[in-house]
C-alpha cells in the first residue's frame, strides 16, 4: 500500500514523447502535464481572486553529471479551485547521449509549477533517448543492428506473490544483466513503473505485452475495443 501526500496544487499524469533527427545529433522532447488544484482554501492559499496565475516549465538534467542540458519556455496559465489544466511543454536537446544496453545513459526530465517566485510542485521522470526499428526482419537500436538476448520474467516470490518489493526487483534485474541478457519479456501482466525504471538504469530493453487474454472474436471486432487497445499502446 502506497500513500501519496500532495500539495494543494500539484502535477499529475505527465506524459512525454522524444524524437531524434536522422543523425541522432538533435532531439526534441514534447511533454504534456496536468496540473490539479484541490480545495486549496483549507491550506491557507489566498483565494481573493477567482483564479490563481501559475507558470509551468520543464528542464532536462544529465544524471551522470547533474548538468542542465535543456529547458522549455515557461508557460503561464490560470487555475481555479477543484479544477485542472493540461499544459504542453517542449524543448530541443543538442547532441544527446543515447541510451543502449551497453551504455544506459539517462536524464531526469523535471517538471515545475510556480506561483510567482514560489515553487508550488515538481515532478521527475526518467528519460532515455533511443530509436527502435525493424528492417528486413532485423532489429535496430539507434540505427545499429542489435541481437536481442532476452529472458522471460514473472515476479512471483514465496509468500508474497506478485507484491514484490523494489529491492527484490533490483536483485532480479541485476542477476538478469549478469547473465548477458540485454532485454526481458514481462509475461502475462504489465510491468510496474519500478521495474521499468530499473531496466532503464541497468540497461535492459523491455518487451511489454498488451494485457489481453482470451478475448472472444466478437469483442476484438468492436471498433471501440480496438480503439482502446491502440490508446493503451
Amino acid at each position: 500500500v502506497y500513500i501519496e501526500v500532495k500539495p494543494p496544487i500539484y502535477i499529475a499524469e505527465p506524459s512525454f514523447h522524444t524524437a531524434l533527427n536522422s543523425t541522432n545529433s538533435t532531439a526534441s522532447v514534447e511533454s504534456d502535464v496536468v496540473v490539479y488544484a484541490s480545495d486549496y482554501t483549507r491550506y491557507g492559499v489566498d483565494t481573493s481572486v477567482a483564479t490563481i496565475p501559475l507558470t509551468a516549465y520543464s528542464a532536462l538534467v544529465d544524471k551522470a553529471s547533474g548538468t542542465v542540458v535543456a529547458k522549455s519556455s515557461p508557460v503561464g496559465f490560470d487555475l481555479t479551485e477543484n479544477h485542472n489544466v493540461k499544459v504542453h511543454l517542449s524543448m530541443a536537446v543538442q547532441n544527446p547521449n543515447l541510451w543502449s544496453p551497453s551504455q544506459p545513459n539517462l536524464y531526469n526530465l523535471e517538471f515545475f509549477v510556480s506561483r510567482g517566485s514560489t515553487l508550488v510542485d515538481e515532478y521527475i521522470e526518467n528519460l532515455g533517448f533511443r530509436t527502435m526499428t525493424v528492417s528486413n526482419g532485423r532489429f535496430h537500436l539507434n540505427g545499429n543492428r542489435i541481437f536481442v538476448k532476452s529472458v522471460n520474467y514473472s515476479a512471483d516470490y514465496p509468500g508474497e506473490g506478485a507484491a514484490v518489493r523494489e529491492v527484490q526487483l533490483e536483485k532480479d534485474v541485476a542477476v538478469i544483466k549478469t547473465l548477458g541478457a540485454n532485454a526481458i519479456r514481462v509475461v502475462a501482466y504489465p510491468p510496474s513503473q519500478e521495474l521499468l525504471d530499473l531496466c532503464d538504469r541497468f540497461g535492459l530493453m523491455v518487451s511489454e505485452e498488451v494485457p489481453l487474454v482470451d478475448a472472444p472474436p466478437s469483442v476484438l471486432q468492436s471498433n471501440r475495443y480496438r480503439s482502446s487497445l491502440r490508446s493503451y499502446l
